[in-house]
Formats: C-alpha cells, sequence, structure tokens
C-alpha cells in the first residue's frame, strides 16, 4: 500500500473495531513502515507531503494523525520489534505530536517500548521524550488518559535523569488533588513506585 492509499483507509467513517482493522488489513499488506512514514509525515506537518496526500486543513491533518496513531498503536503492540528497530526516530517524532487525542497513543507506545528497550542505550533520546512527558502533564488541556501514560513513561525514566525525580514527584502531589476514581487507582499504584 502507498501511503495514498494508507491514507484514505483511515480517513473512511468510523466503524467498530476501526483501529484493529485497519492495522489487520495493513500488516497484511506488510506495510507497517509506509504506515509508519505516514505518521511521521502527519506529526511533522510538513505541508508539502501533506498537499500530496490531499490534506491542507488543520482538521483534516488532526483527525488523521490520531487515525494513524490509534492504528499504529495496534500494529505495534502485535509486532513490537519493529519500533524496537526505530526508537530513536519515534523518540525524536514524539515531542511534536500536536494532537491531543494522538498523544494518548504515542504515550501508551512509548510507556510500552520503554519497558523492553535498553533506555541507557538511547539516553539523550529518552531525555527529550521525558522532558515532553512532564510538558503533556501539565497542560491543563490533555486529557487523562494521556497523563497516565506520561507518567508512565516518567515513571521508567525518573532514574535516569537527575532533574527528574524532583519534578515526577510534584506531579504526582499535583494528581492528588482532587483525583478522579480512576485517577485514584492509578495514584495508589503510583505511590508504590514513588520510594
Amino acid at each position: 500500500m502507498t501511503k495514498q492509499e494508507i491514507k484514505e483507509l483511515l480517513t473512511r467513517d468510523f466503524f467498530e473495531d476501526f483501529a484493529k482493522q485497519c492495522a489487520t488489513i495493513i500488516k497484511a499488506e506488510e506495510d507497517e513502515e509506509t504506515l509508519f512514514e505516514l505518521l511521521c509525515d502527519l506529526v511533522g506537518r510538513d505541508k508539502g507531503r501533506l498537499a500530496l496526500l490531499g490534506l491542507s486543513k488543520s482538521a483534516e491533518v488532526n483527525r488523521a494523525e490520531f487515525r494513524a496513531a490509534y492504528v499504529f498503536e495496534y500494529t505495534y503492540l502485535s509486532d513490537p520489534e519493529f519500533l524496537e528497530k526505530r526508537v530513536e526516530e519515534f523518540a525524536a517524532l514524539f515531542p511534536q505530536v500536536k494532537g491531543e487525542s494522538a498523544k494518548r497513543h504515542f504515550s501508551k507506545i512509548m510507556a510500552h517500548l520503554l519497558g523492553r528497550i535498553d533506555n541507557d542505550k538511547y539516553h539523550n533520546q529518552l531525555e527529550v521524550v521525558a522532558a515532553s512527558c512532564v510538558d503533556w502533564v501539565i497542560n491543563q488541556k490533555v486529557r487523562v488518559a494521556v497523563v497516565v501514560w506520561a507518567v508512565e513513561c516518567l515513571l521508567t525514566l525518573k532514574a535516569r535523569y537527575e532533574w527528574l525525580p524532583e519534578i515526577l514527584d510534584e506531579i504526582l502531589d499535583n494528581l492528588t488533588e482532587n483525583p478522579t476514581a480512576g485517577m485514584k487507582v492509578r495514584l495508589k499504584k503510583w505511590k508504590f513506585y514513588r520510594h
């Protein structure tokens, strides 16, 4: 499949199990690489490349970015080794994500990926990821699911960057103020990791 064909697949009317079915199609065609390239184009917001895909309006790009990230999560989880070979590229892409909905999928993928790779090998690249996660967590517009996965990333990375533990403690303290029921469950889990 070409990027254009994947873009057309992703911009169809939404249906039940959309991401799972799209991921199945892309995997059957062995076009995970093309999906990743499309995701890079969408996140990077390269106007020339987006114009070639027929995407010119910000809302169209945000929608396509979200759907590409959603489908990419499914393809990643079914074959994590694909992204383990592209850690540097994914880490560089991570802070560029604009769409609030896409951030959930990126942070979830990154939280999972951090548990599979040698984080020391990518020390410099992952520091940018940690900084982005902090920015996402303190942004009032970011959704709870993004906060959850971003904090999971920070917990994994906190011992690697001397600036991170104090900030993470402050973040966790702030999250304890008027938490939702779901956040209370996460906070209990995270308190175990704080000590």
